[in-house]
């Protein structure tokens, strides 16, 4: 797939999933929106997701600059969405679970950095993927401390 064709691809998804849930919002809670603040609610909440969005992709950059680990990536994440306003809560039901969620962010932000750039993308995108590998390993694999005091 082009490199631009994927990028406008993910701007579009991600739009459209804003949109969406902006409109699952008034639709399921409509009387929680005074029509004299509806203006003003929906710029904060813009301002909000600009500002998420600009940290998650600083979060990816200094990933993509081997700054930081994966795993303090998709806690930076995390700690993104506890910063997000409430209203969201009940419709993530439908969402993937936030790791996996997570973990297609992060790509998308990869690929969307680099394009245009194949050999680095692809080496980024192969660390990626060895680095989420380790860390799944190490979160099933009981620590040789744990092991350690078991025995005793």
């Amino acid at each position: 797939m082009n490199a631009l064709l994927r990028t406008v691809v993910v701007v579009l998804v991600v739009g459209l999933l804003t949109l969406g849930v902006f409109g699952l919002r008034l639709a399921y809670f409509p009387g929680q929106f005074p029509e004299s603040h509806d203006n003003e609610q929906f710029q904060r909440l813009r301002q909000a997701t600009d500002r998420r969005m600009e940290a998650r992709q600083q979060a990816v950059q200094e990933y993509i600059a081997r700054r930081c680990t994966l795993e303090e990536t998709m806690r930076r994440f995390q700690e993104l969405d506890h910063e997000w306003p409430d209203y969201v809560t009940p419709n993530r039901k439908w969402w993937p679970p936030d790791e996996e969620r997570h973990h297609r962010i992060l790509i998308a932000g990869v690929e969307g950095i680099l394009q245009g750039q194949p050999e680095e993308l692809a080496a980024t995108l192969h660390r990626l993927e060895k680095d989420r590998q380790q860390l799944q390993a190490g979160r099933r694999t009981p620590s040789t401390a744990e092991i350690g005091n078991d025995e005793k």
